[in-house]
């Protein structure tokens, strides 16, 4: 496992910004023409699109993974508390692709449906 939740979430959030910002400054605007990230060619016709969507993509199934890596409802609302601090510090830098992936991954019906998990996250953290 990665176990990323074991770093701060501030170092995390400013990876991902590095990672995040590496990618669109690579965006050419032929790359947004004709919706042609959503065609057979989108490899071909917007590659930096496609990295993009391709690293949102992985990041929200990391948070799933990472949360139910653990085997109890005590760690994994340590983990999705720590995902929450995350995607705050996304926000805090503005990060709004992050932000939605971290939450994505949050949000998936397989995390959603852990109440007993849920209930131990404070209520701080889910406001």
């Amino acid at each position: 496992m990665n176990k990323l939740h074991l770093f701060t979430p501030i170092k995390v959030a400013e990876e991902l910004l590095l990672i995040d910002s590496s990618v669109l400054r690579k965006v050419r605007p032929e790359e947004l023409e004709g919706e042609s990230w959503l065609g057979e060619r989108k490899v071909e016709l917007s590659p930096n699109i496609t990295t993009m969507v391709d690293h949102f993509n992985s990041l929200a199934r990391l948070v799933p993974t990472e949360i139910l890596a653990e085997t109890t409802a005590k760690m994994r609302a340590k983990v999705i508390s720590s995902f929450i601090k995350v995607a705050k510090a996304c926000y805090n830098l503005k990060n709004y692709h992050s932000l939605k992936a971290v939450l994505a991954g949050l949000q998936c019906t397989p995390v959603y449906r852990l109440k007993k998990t849920w209930k131990k996250v404070p209520l701080s953290r889910k406001k």
